[in-house]
């Protein structure tokens, strides 16, 4: 669909052409209720499905900035995506509901049979249609994850965040983010069921948790401005997404807290360990004692960062 109408090998088709990914997206808890199917009996098993997601999208972006040719940068793109998916819904129904009317009249039902099987046509022609809309829906789906990766690394990878006093709005590519994705939001709840729309942004909130916790080994160092600068850019992305979502999205509060341990020193982090390892990996708590000890190379030595790591390496 996307290399066929802009022409160019975006990224989400990248990640739409591993199957692991499309596998992954369809156990989503979320998934079966789009389409019309019973919900699915794994709900409390979400998180670990967007956890998988991310990891596997992940591995697709490697440690570059994602360039802007590599995204659909028209919402407007999407929008006809979501109104594709719509109509082919549409069309769907009533091919189906066509079928059931034939099978109830046995006689025009008698006569179509024998006059070239129409109804194993019409039913495979549903299928298709309905393995096209499902594609329609997955391409936005997998979009707006990229639009998160596209502005978040920017903003992590590129910012500085050694600043004593910095300025008290969010980076301008949060602000980018959030403005897309509440237009883009705005617009397609025009035409999909809210069902559809929460498949959508659902799990947007792991996304923007795993780069921003992610990229803390890719920030040179960090400053107390530059704590309050990320804090400021991820309430910004926590209210914004709230707004779309309706929910809390305790995801971007983890990411803050992750952040502000770094206001402690590594063996006060290291002391209160045994508490908060369920909140973060050891893998977490590693890059978080580095990213200290590359922020204050004038205290303290690198010897003492292996120390410091020690205890869990």
């Amino acid at each position: 669909i996307v290399s066929v109408s802009l022409g160019e090998r975006k990224l989400s088709q990248v990640w739409y052409e591993d199957n692991n990914i499309t596998l992954t997206i369809r156990q989503l808890p979320s998934w079966p209720v789009v389409f019309g199917r019973k919900e699915s009996s794994v709900k409390d098993r979400s998180q670990d499905f967007h956890a998988s997601l991310v990891n596997l999208m992940g591995v697709h972006v490697g440690n570059d900035l994602i360039p802007k040719e590599k995204i659909i940068e028209e919402s407007e793109r999407l929008v006809q995506l979501a109104k594709l998916h719509d109509s082919l819904v549409w069309l769907v129904t009533y091919i189906q509901y066509f079928v059931e009317t034939l099978q109830n009249d046995k006689e025009v039902y008698d006569q179509l049979k024998i006059q070239g099987h129409y109804e194993t046509l019409l039913n495979d022609t549903s299928d298709e249609l309905v393995l096209l809309a499902e594609n329609c829906l997955v391409i936005v789906f997998l979009e707006i994850r990229v639009h998160c990766y596209y502005h978040l690394l920017s903003v992590l990878r590129k910012q500085d965040y050694c600043v004593q006093i910095g300025s008290s709005d969010p980076d301008s590519e949060v602000n980018q983010l959030n403005k897309f994705l509440s237009q883009l939001e705005e617009k397609i709840k025009t035409y999909l069921p809210s069902s559809h729309t929460k498949f959508l942004f659902d799990g947007l909130g792991h996304v923007m948790n795993s780069v921003i916790i992610g990229c803390a080994r890719d920030i040179e160092g960090i400053t107390s401005g530059g704590l309050k600068k990320m804090s400021r850019n991820i309430l910004a992305l926590q209210q914004n997404l709230t707004n779309i979502t309706l929910t809390c999205e305790l995801e971007l509060e983890r990411a803050r807290l992750y952040y502000e341990l770094l206001y402690h020193k590594p063996d006060e982090i290291l002391r209160n360990l045994v508490e908060q390892e369920k909140r973060f990996s050891k893998i977490e708590y590693i890059e978080l004692i580095k990213l200290y000890y590359r922020s204050n190379k004038k205290k303290e030595k690198s010897t003492d960062c292996d120390s410091a790591l020690i205890p869990l390496l």
